[in-house]
């Protein structure tokens, strides 16, 4: 299988989530249903048959787990639960969400705050226009109408 044939099929797998669960739960019973018929054709009860059918198979579950991981693109699957997730705890919580994202909001102002900083006080002192224009050449800024380290103008 090409590359972008496996990875048109995983998108898509990622938007029909229903009809590829109902297919894996069809192929997982069929595999235990073979097993178990084995079992029962070598001698077994029916019952035990189906117990040593799930021992022989595996989990089940993982089995279920490592198929979907195997399809899709779990990032993108995980990302919708956790939209949905995210959803549910606004709708249930808004001030919660407002405290989050105020939070959120001021981190982000406070590392923008530091940046500019460290960008105002590494920026070279303007002792003439060759060297700011030299230096303004080397970060790629126009000459024109700058201020170089908030220290002199350069026109």
């Amino acid at each position: 299988m090409t590359t972008n044939r496996r990875f048109v099929l995983r998108l898509l797998s990622f938007f029909r989530t229903g009809a590829a669960e109902a297919e894996l739960s069809r192929e997982i019973h069929s595999h235990l249903q073979l097993l178990e018929d084995e079992f029962v054709s070598k001698g077994m009860p029916r019952d035990e048959a189906r117990l040593a059918a799930r021992r022989a198979f595996g989990g089940v579950e993982q089995a279920k787990e490592h198929q979907r991981d195997a399809r899709g693109f779990r990032w993108l699957d995980n990302s919708r639960v956790d939209f949905k997730l995210g959803a549910r705890m606004l709708a249930k919580y808004p001030a919660l969400s407002l405290i989050g994202g105020a939070g959120l909001a001021v981190g982000v102002a406070i590392g923008a705050g530091f940046f500019a900083f460290l960008y105002s006080s590494s920026a070279p002192r303007c002792r003439s226009r060759a060297v700011s224009a030299s230096w303004h050449s080397r970060i790629g800024t126009s000459t024109r109408a700058t201020r170089c380290g908030g220290r002199c103008t350069i026109s």
